[in-house]
């Protein structure tokens, strides 16, 4: 079993995530639809 460590902001997130993610925003889906589905912020997004 892997645990967490509470030093840890945030989960980096992989390529294939970043990239689906921002194919379906610029397919026209809401920013809040994708950012729940991928489970990213909207400043991962825009970024």
């Amino acid at each position: 079993m892997t645990s967490i460590s509470q030093n840890i902001r945030y989960l980096p997130h992989d390529l294939n995530t970043k990239f689906y993610a921002v194919q379906s925003y610029r397919n026209g889906n809401k920013a809040e639809y994708v950012c729940r589905k991928y489970h990213i912020s909207k400043a991962s997004l825009s970024r």
